[in-house]
């Protein structure tokens, strides 16, 4: 069973209608109905040569590419993120996102948002050029990024001599400056080639290809070298990692000894540091660290505007005009024991529309998205974090007030238990009293190099009919290959004996940087539960509400219905549930040293519920019917293509060009041909321009009596930081669409926003 931060969300959603242009934009999509947060947590690491960003993220996501492909002032990341419980709509359209201030790292911007073609992508800015090294997390969960200064020399640890590799020593130095017979070919020759001349970047990067290749004879000189490497660099914790993976792989034998002699090196290397530093001051006497206090946090505020003209009836509306205000503060404490992290993310939305005209009434809300408190005490292995939380593994699928407990009783293993209440996904407050969960996991791996997983078994009850609501077994496996990772994930709820997730991506890197990648995916919508049936029968108004003006004889057809319901429960929530299935493979292939083409087939289908007539034969109930509630979509395609360039224009500028096809015949519905440019376009440091543009041919649409349409729908955000910390925003956009109504045929909608974000 899956935990779920969940209203009714399976109910099916009506095909955009054109003559509502505004949910395409995304900064009121956003602002409208935040979903899940996607990324939890940025940490920096700037204790060696190289500081490292680290992003780790609440869903589960498939890395596909960055641009530029080394070097540059911005970066951008595209990802797939999994809503964990199935439906997509829970990922937000756009973040800004906080960060932790260090000196060391020149960030001056970062953002998450939504790629024109559906997918994901970080944006991160910086004040100088640099190089990057981008890595995908293992667990699936997190991408890393090395930052290297081009400007700034590596520094060489002076103590210990630098070993090359052992076939070079063995051939007295082949590799020599000058010799042409041996001139370094193969990625091999060019890393030792790397650690001659201690170009330890380089020879970090090339014998991270050596590794990739899998050749037997070669690995245990990469991975050897690979711990050299990042020691030589400054970065002693990657280091050892590097080093205890070699003694795993290779405990015997001459390079084992080596290997622990370099172990042994590093952790005097850190006592002696720790000295110099207590010598200065700059950590407590007494035998214990001093603590290591870090606290920021942002404010922003935003206000959205948007509202629609039609040429029928000389209509005008102005459906969106909010206010958003958020606060985010996030702090640590770290001591050469303890991890101690806090969050608060709380945003308080207010709406200056009166949606109902008779009560005046508003969708004003205060809304707290994260408050926990996070502790790790290292050397026990013992963590915990309580809360409000978001968690994507272990068969916990989404926000929840409650608790999470790990103990790591080895370093292969780790088990968990958590508990708590579920968050409702849209315009929740509080966590839901009627619904508790409980579960146990177990975290393993890596093994064999590259498998590792979790198993889970979790429990959710519906405490106001005191019946079990959802019981679930399933688990991940992870083959965590630099060069063809792959993720599994399924979930088996053993109440109803039904599948209720079961997905599977991977990617296979080529040399010269082409990647191919495919995912199948299945999914309940809404992940099955026997409290889905009470939001299934609300919505449909089939079974009255008990009154104080109740009749007998309403009351006795009311509670033989629900008496029928009962009995029939499990059996209705399978039969008014769908399910999703969809299944993408495309590619990506660098054509230049600037541009990237990008293109992926898909197919998906959405089943509806299934007719169920009750409650039929009892008079007073009219509404019997659940057959409706759910529509399915039958077969749809999309083919599409992208063509990704940076540095065309001017140095730090990114630009998309894309073309989609969705082919909706099968369900009756248009096909859509979308040309769409997305750019981004740094005039300075403080000043960047991001035009966008898309066009969406409609035809052949049973709604529109298999008329045409075109919809044009232009935007532009500026963004001008004026200062490090205090940035501004200013975005405007329109829709235009063209086609048949009532014998009027335009339509124009439009949207602004404008606001501010400030990081302390």
């Amino acid at each position: 069973m899956h935990c779920r931060c969940r209203g009714w969300t399976g109910l099916h959603r009506r095909p955009h209608r054109a003559s509502r242009p505004l949910p395409w934009l995304s900064g009121i999509a956003s602002a409208a109905a935040p979903g899940l947060q996607v990324l939890d947590d940025v940490s920096t690491e700037s204790g060696g040569e190289n500081p490292v960003l680290n992003f780790h993220f609440t869903v589960p996501l498939n890395y596909s590419r960055h641009i530029p492909g080394s070097v540059g002032d911005t970066l951008q990341i595209w990802f797939s993120p999994t809503a964990s419980n199935g439906i997509d709509a829970t990922i937000p359209d756009r973040e800004v996102v906080k960060w932790t201030p260090d000196p060391a790292i020149p960030l001056s911007e970062l953002s998450y948002d939504k790629t024109p073609d559906g997918g994901s992508r970080l944006t991160l800015r910086f004040r100088k050029d640099l190089r990057y090294r981008v890595t995908p997390g293992g667990d699936f969960r997190s991408i890393s990024v090395e930052l290297i200064d081009p400007d700034k020399p590596a520094v060489v640890a002076a103590e210990a001599p630098v070993e090359r590799p052992a076939e070079a020593r063995k051939n007295g130095g082949a590799f020599r400056n000058g010799d042409p017979a041996s001139k370094p070919s193969t990625p091999l020759d060019l890393a030792r080639q790397a650690v001659i001349k201690e170009d330890w970047p380089a020879a970090l990067n090339f014998y991270s290809k050596v590794e990739q290749t899998g050749d037997p004879e070669n690995k245990a000189e990469a991975v050897e070298m690979l711990g050299l490497a990042r020691e030589r660099l400054g970065q002693g914790w990657r280091a050892r990692q590097e080093y205890e993976r070699f003694l795993v792989l290779f405990p015997k034998g001459e390079g084992a000894n080596r290997v622990k002699q370099r172990i042994v090196g590093l952790e005097n290397a850190s006592k002696k540091e720790k000295e110099k530093l207590a010598k200065n001051g700059k950590e407590k006497v007494g035998g214990e660290s001093g603590k290591r206090w870090e606290l920021n946090g942002a404010i922003s505020q935003y206000y959205y505007q948007g509202g629609m003209i039609s040429d029928y009836q000389d209509h005008s509306t102005m459906d969106t005009s909010l206010l958003l205000n958020n606060f985010s503060l996030n702090g640590r404490v770290r001591t050469d024991r303890m991890d101690v992290r806090g969050r608060f993310d709380g945003r308080y939305r207010d709406d200056f529309i009166h949606h109902d005209e008779t009560n005046r009434q508003t969708y004003n809300q205060f809304r707290v998205s994260n408050f926990y408190l996070d502790l790790n005490d290292r050397p026990t292995g013992l963590s915990t974090r309580l809360g409000r939380q978001t968690r994507s593994t272990g068969g916990v699928l989404g926000r929840f007030d409650g608790g999470l407990l790990s103990y790591k009783f080895h370093p292969q293993f780790q088990v968990n238990m958590v508990g708590g209440f579920p968050v409702r996904p849209f315009r929740a407050t509080n966590g839901d009293p009627n619904l508790s969960f409980y579960g146990l996991s177990l975290d393993f791996g890596p093994f064999a190099d590259y498998w590792a997983g979790n198993a889970y078994i979790i429990n959710q009850d519906d405490n106001r009919s005191h019946r079990t609501d959802r019981r679930a077994i399933g688990g991940e496996m992870r083959y965590q290959h630099p060069v063809h990772p792959v993720f599994t994930q399924i979930d088996y709820d053993i109440l109803f004996r039904e599948l209720n997730i079961l997905q599977a991506w991977g990617n296979w890197n080529f040399d010269g940087g082409a990647i191919l990648h495919a995912n199948i995916d299945y999914h309940r919508t809404p992940i099955l539960g026997t409290s889905n049936l009470d939001y299934v029968l609300q919505a449909a108004g089939i079974v009255p509400q008990a009154t104080g003006s109740e009749s007998i004889f309403e009351l006795n057809a009311r509670l033989a219905c629900e008496a029928r319901l009962n009995q029939r429960r499990q059996e209705l929530v399978v039969k008014t549930s769908g399910n999703l299935k969809t299944a993408t493979i495309g590619g990506i292939v660098p054509v230049a040293d600037k541009l990237q083409l990008n293109a992926d087939a898909m197919w998906s289908n959405m089943s509806g519920s299934n007719p169920v007539n009750i409650c039929a034969d009892i008079p007073g109930i009219l509404a019997t019917n659940l057959g409706n509630l759910m529509m399915g979509t039958g077969d749809q395609f999309s083919y599409s293509a992208q063509l990704i360039g940076n540095g065309l224009i001017a140095p730090g500028d990114i630009w998309t060009l894309g073309l989609r096809y969705y082919d909706n015949n099968n369900n009756k519905g248009p096909n859509i041909i979308s040309m769409y440019m997305d750019g981004r376009y740094p005039i300075d440091q403080q000043l960047r321009v991001d035009p966008r543009l898309r066009v969406d041919y409609y035809t052949a649409y049973s709604g529109w009596n298999g008329s045409e349409m075109v919809r044009v729908r232009p935007a532009l955000r500026m963004t001008y930081n004026v200062l490090k910390s205090l940035s501004t925003e200013l975005e405007g956009g329109f829709e235009w669409s063209d086609h048949l109504v009532r014998d009027r045929n335009d339509t124009t909608g439009y949207f602004f926003s404008a606001g501010y974000r400030w990081n302390f």
